[in-house]
């Protein structure tokens, strides 16, 4: 959740207009960093590693963070290289009225490395893994239910058509089942 927590305000702070909320805007996003800087040295990973059971679980947990990293890197990487070949900036950019892509750089630091860290290190077993499994996956999960919803009110308002809410709905399914498979795969003691 601080993770997300995050990602949204550091876009409010580098892509939102410059208003009366700046600074509040950089200090809900610095304040959480630097939290998460102070809380992840004290986690017991290979504890928490240790109470994880169920191959279903680490199978899903795996396939939702592969799948969030691979679509986002490769739309975004393909988009930004796109450019080098046509020289025309990307439409999602052009969309945006940004004169870069914000989403493209904040998704790129904070949803894709993460997310394929977490495959990763869960396809080796590695328990560190499951946590940031588990971060990403409800973080995940609410960001796109978000979006989903996002999604529902442009269409509803006549501003867009809502293309997106298959990706969103199915997305937010998704990290759900996954974060009811890691709770279930817990063992409490």
């Amino acid at each position: 959740m601080l993770f997300y927590a995050m990602y949204a305000y550091l876009f409010f702070a580098v892509a939102a207009a410059f208003n009366q909320f700046f600074l509040l805007y950089v200090a809900t996003f610095g304040l959480p960093l630097y939290a998460l800087l102070i809380a992840v040295p004290r986690l017991d990973v290979t504890r928490l590693g240790a109470s994880m059971r169920g191959r279903a679980a680490r199978v899903v947990a795996i396939a939702y963070t592969s799948l969030v990293a691979s679509g986002l890197g490769l739309l975004w990487v393909g988009l930004s290289l796109s450019y080098l070949v046509t020289d025309k900036v990307p439409q999602p950019i052009v969309d945006s009225g940004h004169p870069t892509g914000v989403v493209f750089a904040i998704d790129l630091v904070f949803i894709v490395p993460p997310m394929l860290l977490a495959a990763v290190w869960l396809t080796r077993r590695q328990a560190i893994g499951w946590a940031l499994a588990g971060v990403m996956s409800v973080g995940g999960g609410l960001y796109t239910l978000s979006l989903a919803a996002a999604s529902v009110e442009v269409a509803r308002e006549g501003v867009g058509a809502g293309s997106e809410l298959p990706i969103w709905s199915g997305l937010t399914v998704l990290g759900i089942v996954t974060v009811a498979l890691l709770g279930s795969g817990l063992q409490r003691g």
